[in-house]
């Protein structure tokens, strides 16, 4: 209630005490543009929150964007700024009052926290249009987006926190957590969010992603109503309304470190990209304090705007934004020197604050593999989900180490994670790597991997063995073969032990063949036969099969066996192998 009746009143003043600079104010602001998006031009005679006919101003092809929440008599709007310049443009109705925003890593959607409507409105940011509102739990105060995109938690003051499917908006399950959960923060790794409970005898609940559920509550401030986690997942910082401190908690241990003090009542916490810093928005002291995360002590205030509530850091780190929700403001902080900019009117006041980071190249493909399948290359990898979302992928071959050799590249669609080449000569060796691009530039390479094309060898291979005579018998084999427009011939080898060096004989078959009668074999005996193709000078592998021929035929009445001693078979003499 103390955040909404600062804003309207403060809204109230602008609107109604200094309208004239308020307008001139507005007109003096450059048209906000970017990648993708429609800038617009704010004319000196509207209303903050009226439609503007767009024209085309900023050259500027990939300027940074904020996206600041305000409401004034709950009529709810989101407004984005181009961050580098602070060009604002036209505020993005929404629900009601707007407390908490984030946006998803492919810089596509930012999701909006409406307490008052107990909502989620999802904000294309290609055309800057919100979409349909998700009802959430009641009083929905804080929303964290999952590292690879997949989920957005949004915690509610019910005590839930309520995953939102992105792919969808579709909202799964609630998660029970502590009382009126004010802040949620997601590790980089995505396995573990952290819920602050804003009471008195403060707690924050960590929830194991992988199967949602909620943790042991860890002890804190009074009043925690803010969270960061360190870049390298190692801390969650802690913000203590009550307090007027900044516990830090390891989250190896989940035990909470010693107490930071800051100004009065700090609601907004944020890191520096290379985790240095950690600055902290002081609602009742109208200050920002830096702690260098290092040590864990805490710089000289940052004099911002009046009630500053929460705070973004842009991704190269040099800029810290921070959403004053009583001078309805956004104050720009340079983290190099601390020093605070000049403020930037918001129409509609600063509740919340997200930076739309800027397009980033994308992260190189891992996990490259290849594959022999016939006479063609199957290939396999991983794309990665941690930077700029790609908008290609190249498939690059070469027959050397170097890709200096027959280099070809192979275009293939940007969610590609498998491609199959059949343009490949037997006998060659080749050298493959992927790479991702989007309208930013190339990644780097994947692993390469290397491979020999080899003939296949010939498959389905069978053997039918029939008696010649009472002392020999002949065996037909067939087989197929997958890549017979590379085949010159087939060589068949047969022995009676299968090293191949007793009764050995081998001949050669022409391309075309499929089948051939091995004759004057000898009965009761066990044969290895095996098979290969050739493409001169190539040869596949070996095709190996046994076969047993048909037995000596049994002794007629009165006639005595000869051979073998004893046995009921009657070869009239034991016959040569053959």
């Amino acid at each position: 209630m103390r955040k909404k009746l600062a804003l309207i009143l403060t809204m109230l003043a602008v609107v109604i005490g200094s309208l004239s600079e308020a307008q001139a104010a507005l007109a003096s602001q450059p048209a906000a543009a970017s990648r993708g998006r429609t800038p617009v031009s704010v004319a000196p005679d509207v209303l903050p929150g009226t439609t503007i006919q767009p024209r085309h101003e900023d050259t500027s092809p990939h300027p940074v964007y904020a996206y600041v929440a305000s409401d004034v008599l709950s009529a709810g709007t989101v407004t984005p700024i181009a961050a580098a310049t602070g060009r604002r443009g036209t505020p993005i109705p929404v629900g009601k009052d707007p407390v908490a925003l984030a946006e998803t890593p492919d810089d596509k959607t930012v999701y909006v926290a409406n307490d008052g409507s107990g909502t989620v409105t999802p904000i294309a940011t290609a055309t800057n249009t919100a979409g349909k509102p998700i009802t959430v739990g009641y009083y929905p105060h804080a929303i964290a987006i999952t590292p690879d995109g997949a989920t957005a938690y949004v915690a509610s003051y019910d005590g839930t926190v309520t995953p939102i499917a992105t792919a969808t908006n579709t909202v799964g399950p609630p998660i029970e957590v502590g009382d009126e959960p004010a802040a949620i923060a997601i590790t980089p790794d995505g396995t573990t969010a952290y819920v602050a409970n804003n009471v008195v005898s403060g707690t924050v609940t960590p929830i194991a992603l992988a199967t949602r559920t909620a943790g042991k509550p860890i002890r804190v401030g009074s009043k925690p109503v803010a969270i960061a986690i360190a870049p390298d997942g190692s801390t969650v910082y802690v913000a203590n309304l009550a307090s007027g401190t900044v516990t830090p908690v390891s989250t190896a241990t989940g035990v909470a470190g010693k107490a930071i003090a800051v100004g009065d009542e700090p609601e907004g916490i944020a890191i520096t990209p290379n985790g240095n810093t950690v600055y902290v928005a002081n609602y009742g002291s109208d200050t920002v304090t830096p702690i260098a995360a290092a040590t864990g002590t805490a710089g000289p205030p940052i004099r911002v705007g009046i009630h500053p509530e929460q705070i973004a850091i842009t991704p190269d780190g040099a800029t810290a934004y921070v959403a004053n929700s009583g001078s309805g403001t956004q104050t720009p902080i340079t983290t190099a020197t601390n020093k605070a900019g000049p403020p930037i009117p918001v129409p509609g006041g600063a509740g919340a604050i997200t930076i739309n980071p800027p397009p980033q190249v994308p992260a190189a493909p891992r996990g490259l593999t290849a594959a022999l399948v016939g006479s063609a290359v199957s290939l396999t990898w991983t794309n990665s989900a941690a930077a700029g979302a790609a908008t290609g992928t190249t498939i690059q071959r070469a027959t050397d180490a170097g890709f200096t050799k027959n280099v070809t590249d192979i275009r293939v669609g940007p969610t590609a994670t498998s491609y199959t080449d059949a343009s490949v000569v037997v006998g060659t060796r080749y050298y493959y790597r992927v790479q991702a691009q989007n309208q930013v530039g190339k990644s780097a390479w994947s692993n390469a991997v290397s491979i020999l094309i080899s003939l296949p060898a010939p498959a389905n291979l069978t053997a039918r063995a029939y008696a010649t005579g009472n002392a020999r018998a002949s065996v037909v084999l067939t087989w197929t073969e997958s890549h017979s427009a590379k085949v010159t011939w087939f060589v068949v080898e047969r022995a009676t032990n299968a090293r191949f060096t007793r009764g050995f004989a081998w001949v050669r078959v022409g391309r075309g063949d499929r089948s051939i009668t091995l004759a004057g074999l000898l009965r009761n005996q066990r044969y290895y036969v095996r098979i290969l193709a050739v493409d001169w000078p190539v040869s596949s592998s070996w095709t190996t099969l046994t076969i047993t021929t048909p037995g000596w035929p049994a002794c007629r009445p009165g006639q005595r066996s000869t051979y073998p001693p004893g046995s009921a078979a009657c070869p009239p003499r034991r016959p040569r192998s053959p």
